[in-house]
């Protein structure tokens, strides 16, 4: 899942950090027949320039900083390639980005469906973010710049960090809006999918879908190095996802919660 820097913590610039995460994290797959994916140690790297700034796989170049409104052009993953190589990418950061029913397809001799294996995305476009006393408020173009699925998303976000002595806490409410093109390339059966499934009529159609989601960051600081951290994020596919065929539930979620060593 993509990153985006919250009001958590302040981010000196010009520095990079390092951050070595061990806990339990899971990220569930919504897609039929492919696995979930538990971790418990992985990595984070990022760094803040004056301009330029990088974590995870998010990278992002600042055009206006004020006060009050960042305009920052994004590079970032697009998710719904990542259910499709959540096997071979096992150390995915849980922080940084996420069983078949047989009864719903006529399946023979016993093997087991799988789905044919999506290309991942990676989308770039414009983000403007407004900043007042109670939230901060994000709205982002971004365009397939892998020529994948040559669709786009459009993000659209309400975020608030409390601080204390004690621990940083961020709230965040959203929607990704996701273009057909987009949807219709990870969620619509493809000829070699029909053909295992006995050559069935697929009357998914696909259509721009509206995803919701909502987060909790917590951070509680041990030592200059060291915290306690927890992250949970729930998203709601929208209908033209969730009526796929190849979709198993139209919830799923991502937590982690463990601690950060960060150098």
């Amino acid at each position: 899942m993509p990153t985006t820097v919250s009001a958590v913590e302040q981010v000196e610039t010009d520095k990079w950090t390092f951050s070595i995460f061990a806990g339990q994290g899971k990220i569930e797959n919504p897609v039929v027949n492919l696995k979930d994916i538990d971790t418990n140690v992985f990595p984070s790297i990022s760094y803040y320039g004056e301009r330029f700034f990088w974590e995870g796989t998010t990278l992002g170049y600042s055009l206006l900083e004020s006060d009050d409104v960042i305009v920052d052009l994004v590079g970032l993953l697009n998710e719904d390639g990542l259910f499709h190589h959540f096997e071979e990418q096992e150390d995915l950061t849980v922080i940084d980005a996420l069983g078949f029913n047989p009864s719903r397809f006529p399946i023979d001799g016993g093997e087991v469906f799988k789905p044919v294996e999506r290309d991942i995305s990676y989308l770039g476009g414009i983000s403007v973010s407004v900043f007042n006393d109670y939230f901060e408020t994000r709205l982002g173009y971004f365009h397939d710049l892998t020529a994948v699925h040559h669709g786009y998303e459009i993000h659209f976000s309400l975020g608030r960090g409390i601080e204390t002595k004690w621990f940083n806490i961020y709230f965040e409410a959203g929607k990704v809006i996701k273009s057909d093109d987009l949807v219709r390339y990870y969620y619509q059966f493809q000829d070699k999918e029909l053909a295992f499934l006995g050559g069935i009529k697929d009357f998914y159609t696909g259509g721009q879908s509206h995803n919701h989601y909502y987060k909790v960051e917590l951070d509680v600081p041990l030592t200059d190095y060291l915290s306690l951290t927890g992250f949970f994020k729930h998203t709601h596919l929208g209908n033209n996802i969730s009526k796929s065929l190849l979709v198993e539930d139209n919830n799923y979620q991502t937590s982690f919660i463990g601690v950060r060593y960060s150098f």
